[in-house]
């Protein structure tokens, strides 16, 4: 839901279902990484209420911060 840009459901499956914060899909992305991706603001808020990792990082050994920084979402 998050990658294809569903923040509603996102937040649906996300408030129903245990969360996997170390799952990584395409390019080693969590959840995390992908909703400060697309500026799913929200989602982002959700998922560091479950205490999602932090310090996971993508292929390029970008943390969720970094990628945050990186597209100018903080």
């Amino acid at each position: 839901a998050i990658e294809n840009r569903e923040e509603k459901k996102a937040l649906t499956v996300i408030k129903k279902f245990p969360i996997d914060g170390k799952y990584t899909g395409d390019q080693k992305m969590t959840h995390l990484m992908m909703a400060v991706l697309h500026g799913q603001t929200a989602v982002v808020e959700a998922l560091l209420a479950k205490k999602v990792p932090l310090e996971l990082k993508n292929e390029v050994g970008d943390t969720a911060l970094a990628v945050a920084v990186g597209n100018e979402q903080i």
